[in-house]
């Protein structure tokens, strides 16, 4: 049991981290001295650490996996991708004002373009991530076609975007349940929603 969660908190979490990625990775650390990233090789280890970090750092995670911390986290070196993800921020100079604006424009998106409802929608503080999970693990070859192919939908469509972050394979992506530390004298707690509730 983590101590800085509740048990809900920990159950949508540990089911998150099982769902939308595969192995060995790195953990995303900010904090008021800058950027680091730790090395995890098991879940185990990761929930640990991020229950360690949680109270004072933003936290992310390697979407793909990395099987050991002597290998660099770049996209030529990503393994075993099982997700697509959209990341629409509104935290200023953008289309949105708040997380709310940017959840109902993903909501015309995927009812425009008969997209499945996302695995999971993440408020992340300062905006929205959707993520769709997929029953299959790919190398970054595979998985590359069906991300551009999501960013041109959202493109075109209108929906804003940061479509590097949806094509990039090296990507880390905030964790869900964490706090968002982007203002620290506001901090945000972030949260996971009910996808099938919120895009209804």
């Amino acid at each position: 049991m983590l101590t800085n969660f509740t048990l809900e908190e920990e159950k949508s979490l540990r089911q998150w981290l099982r769902d939308v990625r595969e192995g060995a990775g790195y953990l995303g650390i900010a904090d008021e001295e800058g950027w680091a990233q730790r090395h995890f090789k098991t879940a185990d280890e990761l929930l640990l650490l991020i229950d360690e970090l949680k109270p004072d750092c933003s936290l992310y995670i390697s979407m793909a996996c990395y099987e050991s911390p002597t290998i660099k986290r770049t996209q030529d070196n990503a393994t075993n991708l099982c997700s697509f993800w959209l990341d629409l921020d509104s935290h200023g100079g953008g289309k949105y004002q708040s997380p709310e604006e940017a959840l109902a424009d993903l909501e015309r998106f995927i009812d425009h373009s008969n997209l499945p409802v996302p695995s999971y929608i993440h408020h992340t503080g300062h905006g929205i991530h959707a993520v769709w999970a997929t029953d299959k693990i790919m190398p970054p070859n595979e998985w590359l076609p069906t991300a551009k192919a999501l960013r041109e939908l959202a493109e075109d469509f209108g929906l804003d975007v940061d479509g590097e972050v949806t094509t990039d394979a090296a990507r880390v992506l905030r964790i869900p349940n964490t706090i968002n530390f982007r203002d620290r004298s506001a901090p945000i707690p972030t949260k996971l929603l009910e996808a099938e509730s919120c895009l209804a």
